[in-house]
């Protein structure tokens, strides 16, 4: 049954919910406001019988607890009552978060690129915490993903959309054990390939042909609205506003009209194989995630290109194509048929260009056709944490307007190139030597920045073993533990000779 404003909920630890607000729909059940003890609280109630098995689940959720803070998780289960309803309570979220699709809308935006990699990186943590617990997502949508702009934070909501991952963490990572998904031989859609049954085919339609394809690498828009470049479109119903919907996680997306052109029912954040009926894993979470951090850098979602914006409205069965069997990456280096379009994915047009080469390389492999149709080519979690962090080290503020920008490419504010010193570590890591800044190593503090009286940029050992420096005319140095070597091209360090030989780094300007 349904609740009223007023009418009170047991809870499986005896105390009593009070119902404060209007529902709002969210997949097969209602979402409410609640009253507990005087705080303000989140009621997800399943006014059908949901079965037992949904039940026992969710009690286990709760009592397993959350990974980390970071996530709005179930915190109470309600006791059923005689009709079979029965709901779990939840924290709201708090002030300042707004969902994903407010990022794809342009309608919220990061205070600063710092900002940004913060909310990233604790997107990770957010995925691998999860692992660990033995847990993925059967379904994530934009409404379970939160960000705080100003201060780069995250939430993600969880609990009936999530399952117990059927692969280990380490087959997420690498293993050999992964599910295959190939396109085929000349075969339109997508076949997934599970261990356990053999392959199954889901057709997903005829592929479009080259020639219905815009021609160039960037199309222009033609009058086409926004909602047919896939941006995200609101929940509709006033109720999910006055309920808090659009700020709170329920950990299931709201429910959309049954109509077939009704937009939304399919996650776009989903991996192609779930999209197409295989089940959810590790795996296809870490595809999931890569989705969510191309949103968050650039503001568009990465099957969304030409290829949607030829649609007036993402129904079920175009969705299922765009993100699933026929899902191309927009900067697909061997396809162009699915670019982005001028006019209306603007944002990524604008950004792509100027984040370090390391990322777009990253999302390149993601997304390509073997990152899409094969799960084990995917990148891990700990590897995008790696990326991210190599993207931190090239972040620095423009010498000529003080805005932040990448080294490398042209500040996006001023326009203007930033000649400066950089350490080029192993050959690939490149860290920005600017002033304060601080340098890691296998998770430590090894090095900063300073400069002395005459203006002169040093950088000074800050770990516990000493560096072994070769001059570029050949000479050898050391520098103990607090010493300081000079910002100079060419010179070549090596940071922990002893313990770890392989850290090698070289000064040079750029």
């Amino acid at each position: 049954m349904e609740l009223d404003a007023g009418q009170k909920v047991r809870i499986s630890n005896g105390e009593e919910a009070t119902v404060t607000g209007k529902p709002a729909r969210a997949g097969e059940g209602l979402v409410y406001q609640v009253s507990l003890n005087g705080r303000d609280m989140l009621l997800r109630w399943f006014p059908k019988p949901a079965g037992d098995d949904l039940y026992r689940k969710i009690g286990n959720i709760v009592d397993g607890g959350a990974p980390s803070v970071l996530f709005v998780w179930p915190l109470y289960l309600t006791e059923k009552k005689e009709d079979g309803s029965w709901g779990y309570v939840s924290d709201l979220t708090p002030n300042g978060f707004y969902d994903l699709g407010s990022v794809l809308l342009g309608r919220t935006k990061f205070s600063s690129l710092s900002a940004m990699l913060s909310a990233a990186m604790k997107l990770c943590g957010c995925f691998r915490q999860l692992y660990e617990k033995g847990l993925c997502f059967s379904d994530l949508t934009d409404s379970n993903v939160f960000i705080a702009p100003e201060i780069g934070d995250v939430r993600i909501g969880g609990g009936a959309n999530l399952a117990e991952n059927s692969r280990p963490v380490a087959a997420a990572q690498g293993a050999q054990d992964q599910a295959t998904v190939s396109s085929g031989e000349g075969t339109p859609g997508i076949t997934i390939v599970k261990p356990e049954t053999g392959a199954v085919h889901v057709s997903g339609g005829e592929n479009p042909s080259q020639q219905e394809q815009p021609s160039g690498d960037i199309p222009n828009a033609q009058g086409t609205a926004p909602e047919a470049a896939g941006e995200s479109v609101p929940p509709s119903s006033p109720a999910a506003h006055e309920a808090g919907y659009a700020t709170v996680s329920d950990g299931e997306s709201p429910l959309q009209d049954s109509s077939p052109s009704a937009p939304g029912a399919i996650s776009r954040c989903l991996a192609p194989e779930v999209i197409c009926g295989g089940a959810p894993d590790a795996c296809s979470d870490s595809f999931s995630l890569s989705v969510i951090l191309f949103i968050l850098f650039f503001g568009n979602h990465p099957f969304e290109g030409a290829a949607a914006a030829r649609h007036p409205y993402l129904t079920d069965e175009i969705r299922r194509k765009l993100y699933g069997s026929e899902a191309v990456f927009i900067f697909d280096p061997e396809n162009k048929n699915n670019r982005p379009v001028r006019g209306i994915h603007q944002s990524v047009l604008r950004s792509w260009p100027s984040f370090p080469k390391v990322l777009q390389e990253a999302f390149v492999q993601e997304f390509c056709q073997e990152g899409v149709r094969n799960p084990k080519s995917r990148l891990p979690v700990w590897l995008w944490e790696g990326k991210i962090r190599e993207v931190r080290d090239m972040l620095i503020s423009c010498p000529n307007c003080g805005k932040e920008m990448f080294i490398g490419s042209k500040c996006p504010f001023c326009a203007k190139s930033a000649a400066i010193s950089v350490l080029v570590i192993n050959g690939g890591r490149t860290v920005p030597l600017v002033l304060g800044k601080i340098i890691w190593l296998e998770g430590d503090i090894a090095a900063e920045v300073i400069k002395d009286q005459e203006g002169t940029l040093l950088i000074k050992n800050n770990s516990l073993e000493s560096w072994s420096v070769v001059t570029p005319s050949g000479k050898n140095k050391t520098v103990p533990p607090h010493g300081i070597m000079p910002v100079r091209d060419g010179i070549r360090i090596s940071f922990r000779p002893i313990v770890s030989p392989h850290l090698t780094a070289v000064i040079s300007n750029q």
